[in-house]
């Protein structure tokens, strides 16, 4: 509730400055496409929660392990399934909701790789940095909370300046200075 407000402004902003440029063409989305992404994605998420049951209760002897691992390949089973119905519709489609003829550029794979690597980083660090504020040193969870705000107004002030450095030098340059930077600090830890 608290973002609405915020989220509010930013439509309105938008809306005011944001202008089309290009003329826009005539999409259709196929529902079974849309069906497939749901189905698999949804069982994907379900069978990392049923795997993971089936680890705690390995871990605690309970007998519902086997159960819950079966449930867990099952669902993984069904989401490879949706996922490679909805490639094979997606190739054969005119007009598909995700052209994966993209995925055969090699550059391509590796900014994917390089950003998927990225979103488990970012989200491993906002799940695990409260929880183990919370579960491990006993904190509220408004402190487990404002334990990330430091790095979330670092990364809201550097996104701008981050931006104009890919503008002005590429990609290369800064990011091959930011991981010199981890590297010596990494170093000068040691």
């Amino acid at each position: 509730v608290i973002l609405l407000p915020f989220l509010f402004v930013s439509l309105v902003c938008g809306l005011k400055t944001i202008h089309q440029v290009t003329p826009t063409e005539e999409a259709h989305i196929n529902p079974l496409h849309v069906l497939c992404l749901a189905v698999g994605f949804v069982c994907f998420v379900f069978a990392l929660d049923r795997g993971g049951s089936a680890v705690t209760a390995v871990s605690n002897g309970d007998t519902s392990a086997t159960t819950q691992c079966v449930i867990a390949v099952v669902l993984l089973l069904i989401a490879m399934a949706a996922l490679l119905v909805f490639a094979w519709v997606s190739h054969r489609a005119f007009s598909p909701l995700v052209r994966l003829t993209v995925l055969r550029s090699v550059k391509f794979r590796w900014h994917l790789l390089a950003y998927v690597l990225l979103q488990f980083v970012t989200i491993g660090y906002g799940y695990m940095i409260p929880n183990a504020s919370q579960l491990g040193f006993g904190a509220s969870v408004l402190a487990a909370g404002v334990v990330l705000l430091p790095g979330a107004l670092l990364g809201a002030a550097s996104a701008p300046v981050s931006g104009s450095l890919l503008d002005k030098f590429g990609p290369v340059r800064p990011m091959f200075t930011a991981m010199l930077a981890n590297l010596r600090a990494f170093a000068s830890k040691r």
